[in-house]
C-alpha cells in the first residue's frame, strides 16, 4: 500500500514539472531553467528516499527471519548475533546493535530530504519573482513608450499574457515540494513501524542480549554466591576444626616418638662413652710412664750443664759492670766541672751584656725624649708663627678690603656728582641712572657684608683651631711626659726583674753546681729557666718597641690632620679672596658702564 502511494505521489509531482517546463519551452528560457533545477531537486529528494525505504526494508525483512536458534535460546546463540547484523544496511547496524544492548538511540533519518522539501517552494517563489519583474519592466516600457490608449493595450497585453507563465514555476515548486513531503512522510511511517517491530523483539527474542538483562543475570548470580558463602563458610570452619585436630593428634605422637627416641640414644651414648673412658685412661697411664722413663737422664744433664753456665756468665757481668761504673764516675765528675765552669762564664757574659743593653737602652731613651721634645717645640713654634702669619694676611686683607671700598667711594663721589648735574638737564634718564646706582650700591654694600662676616667667620674658626692645636699640643707633651715616665718605670721595672731573675738563677746553678753529680735533670731545668728569662725580656722589649712604635704613628696622623685642617683653612681663605676680586671686579665693570650711559644721556640731550 505504501509503495502505491509512494509511487503515485512521485508520478503526481513529475507530471507537474514536466507539464510546467513543456510550456516553458520556447517562449520563456529563464522560467525553463528555474523548473529544470526543481525536477533536479525534486529527483535528489527521491533518491535518497528510495534509499532511506530501502535501509527499513532490509530491517524489516531481517525481523521477519530471525534464527530459531536466539529464538529458542541454544547454546551457542550469542554468537548469531553478528551474522543477524550483517543482514541490515550499514547505515543501521551499529543503531540496531546499540537499541539491542540496551541503548535509547534513535535509527537513521533523511538527512538532505527536509532541507529539500523548503528548497523546492523557494525555488517556484525565486522563478514567479523574476518573471514579475520582468513583466514589470515590459509594462513600464510599454506606459512609457507611448501615450496613446490603443498602444497602451497593444503593450500590456504581452507582458500580461507572461504573467501566467511565470507563476508556473511556482506551481512546480508547491506540487514537487508538496509530494516529497508526503513521500517523505510515508517513508518514516514505515521506519516507525520497522523500529516499533525492533523494539518487540527486543523486549523478546533479544532480551538476553541486552545490557539490563546482563546487568540482572549479574545480579541474580552474585545474590545466589552470597547465599552459598554461609554454607561454604561453615564448611571452611569444619575443615579448620578437622585440620586442627589432626595436627595436634600428630605433634602428640612426634613428641612421643621423639622422647623414646632419646632414651634409647642416651643409654646407647652412655656405654660408649664409659667404654672409651676406661681404655683412654689405661692407654694415657701406660704413654706417660714410659715416656718419663725415658727423658729423665736428658732432663738431669741438662740441668747440669745450664746450671754451670748461669755461674760463669753471672761472674763475667759482675766484673764487666764494676769497670764500667768506675769509668762513668771519672768522666762524670770531670764533665760537671767543665760544665760548671762554663755557666758561670756565660753567667758573668750575659751579666755585662745586660747591663750595657740596659745602659745603651737609658741613653736611647733619654735621646728620644730630647729629640721628641725638641720636635714638638718645633712644631709649636712652626705653627704660631703660622697663625701669626696667617693673622697678619687676615689683617692685610682686611686694610686692603677697607681700602678699595675706600677708593670705590672717592670713585662714585665723581659719578655723583657728574649725574647730578645730567639730572638737572633730564630729570627722567637721572631718576633711571639714580635707581639703578642705589640698587648696586646696595647690593654691593649686602655682598660686602656678608665677606665681612665670612671673614670673621673664619678669624673665630682659625682662633677656634689655634686653640685646639696649642690644646692638642700640650696634651701631646703631656701624654710624651707620661709615656716617658712609664717607659722609664717599666725599664727600671724590667731591669729589677731581669736582675732578680738572674740572681735567683745564679742562685739555682750555683746550687745545681753544687749538686750537679747527684741530678742531671736539675741543669735541664736551669736551661729552660734561663731561656724562659731571655724570653721573657725579649717579649716585654717587643711590646716596648711596639708601645713607641703607635706613639710615633698617632704623632704622624696628628700632624697629618693638622696639616690637613691647615690646608682647607687656606683653601677657604682662598676662595674668599677670589670672590672679593671678583666682586671688585664686577663693581668697576658696572661703574665703567655707568660711565657710558652718562656719556650718552648728554648726547642725545644736545
Amino acid at each position: 500500500m505504501n509503495r502505491l502511494l509512494i509511487a503515485t505521489a512521485f508520478i503526481l509531482g513529475a507530471i507537474a514539472v514536466i507539464w510546467m517546463g513543456s510550456r516553458f519551452v520556447g517562449s520563456d528560457a529563464l522560467a525553463l531553467t528555474v523548473t529544470v533545477v526543481i525536477g533536479c531537486v525534486y529527483t535528489i529528494g527521491f533518491i535518497e528516499l528510495l534509499q532511506f525505504r530501502q535501509a527499513t526494508s532490509t530491517l524489516s525483512s531481517a525481523l521477519s527471519a530471525i534464527p530459531k536458534k536466539v529464538a529458542e535460546k541454544v547454546p551457542g546463540y550469542m554468537a548469531l548475533l553478528d551474522e543477524w547484523l550483517d543482514k541490515l544496511h550499514p547505515s543501521l547496524q551499529n543503531s540496531v546493535r546499540l537499541r539491542i544492548e540496551g541503548e535509547r538511540v534513535g535509527l537513521p533519518a533523511p538527512v538532505i530530504t527536509p532541507y529539500l522539501v523548503g528548497l523546492l517552494v523557494m525555488l517556484g517563489l525565486l522563478g514567479t519573482f523574476v518573471g514579475m519583474v520582468e513583466t514589470l519592466k515590459g509594462a513600464v516600457f510599454a506606459l512609457e513608450g507611448t501615450t496613446e490608449l490603443q498602444a497602451i493595450r497593444a503593450g500590456l497585453a504581452a507582458p500580461i499574457k507572461g504573467l501566467s507563465l511565470a507563476f508556473g514555476t511556482s506551481v512546480a515548486g508547491v506540487a514537487t515540494s508538496a509530494m516529497l513531503g508526503l513521500i517523505s512522510t510515508l517513508c518514516r511511517r514505515d521506519r516507525m513501524l520497522a523500529t516499533r517491530r525492533l523494539d518487540s523483539k527486543i523486549a523478546t527474542v533479544f532480551r538476553d542480549f541486552s545490557l539490563t538483562y546482563n546487568r540482572q543475570e549479574t545480579y541474580k548470580a552474585l545474590q545466589a554466591q552470597a547465599r552459598a558463602l554461609p554454607e561454604v563458610a561453615q564448611k571452611l570452619q569444619d575443615m579448620a576444626d578437622k585440620l586442627e585436630r589432626m595436627g595436634d593428634n600428630l605433634g602428640d605422637k612426634l613428641i612421643a616418638s621423639q622422647d623414646s627416641f632419646h632414651e634409647s640414644v642416651k643409654s646407647v651414648y652412655t656405654e660408649l662413652a664409659t667404654s672409651v673412658d676406661q681404655s683412654l685412661r689405661q692407654s694415657l697411664a701406660e704413654s706417660g710412664r714410659l715416656a718419663g722413663e725415658s727423658i729423665k737422664p736428658v732432663v738431669q744433664d741438662a740441668m747440669t750443664a745450664i746450671s754451670k753456665e748461669a755461674h760463669n756468665t753471672q761472674q763475667q757481668l759482675s766484673l764487666t759492670t764494676q769497670q764500667q761504673l768506675e769509668t762513668l764516675s771519672g768522666r762524670f765528675t770531670d764533665t760537671s766541672k767543665e760544665v760548671a765552669g762554663a755557666w758561670q762564664a756565660g753567667l758573668a757574659a750575659h751579666e755585662h751584656a745586660n747591663e750595657a743593653l740596659i745602659a745603651g737602652m737609658g741613653s736611647s731613651f733619654d735621646a728620644f725624649s730630647g729629640q721628641f721634645e725638641r720636635t714638638t717645640i718645633a712644631m709649636l713654634e712652626t705653627f704660631d708663627k703660622a697663625s701669626s702669619s696667617w693673622v697678619e694676611r687676615m689683617a692685610g686683607l682686611e686694610a686692603t678690603v677697607a681700602s678699595n671700598l675706600a677708593t670705590l667711594g672717592q670713585g662714585l663721589e665723581e659719578p655723583m656728582t657728574r649725574l647730578i648735574e645730567t639730572a638737572s638737564e633730564t630729570p627722567r634718564a637721572a631718576a633711571e641712572v639714580i635707581g639703578h646706582l642705589r640698587r648696586e650700591i646696595s647690593n654691593n654694600i649686602e655682598r660686602d657684608n656678608s665677606l665681612l662676616e665670612e671673614r670673621s667667620r673664619i678669624m673665630a674658626e682659625l682662633n677656634a683651631f689655634s686653640g685646639s692645636l696649642q690644646q692638642a699640643s700640650v696634651d701631646q707633651r703631656e701624654a710624651i711626659e707620661n709615656l716617658v715616665n712609664s717607659s722609664a718605670t717599666l725599664l727600671q721595672d724590667v731591669g729589677a726583674h731581669f736582675s732578680d731573675q738572674v740572681g735567683s738563677e745564679l742562685a739555682k746553678v750555683s746550687g745545681v753546681t753544687d749538686n750537679f753529680a747527684g741530678s742531671a735533670t736539675q741543669l735541664s731545668s736551669l736551661g729552660d729557666a734561663f731561656s724562659l728569662a731571655v724570653t721573657l725580656f725579649n717579649e716585654s722589649n717587643g711590646n716596648l718597641i711596639e708601645h713607641l712604635t703607635r706613639i710615633g704613628d698617632s704623632m704622624d696622623k696628628s700632624t697629618s690632620r693638622s696639616d690637613e685642617q691647615m690646608g682647607y683653612y687656606v683653601a677657604q681663605a682662598r676662595e674668599i679672596i677670589d670672590q672679593s676680586i671678583l666682586s671688585q671686579r664686577e663693581v668697576f665693570d658696572e661703574l665703567r658702564q655707568l660711565s657710558q650711559r652718562e656719556d650718552f644721556v648728554p648726547a642725545e640731550a644736545g
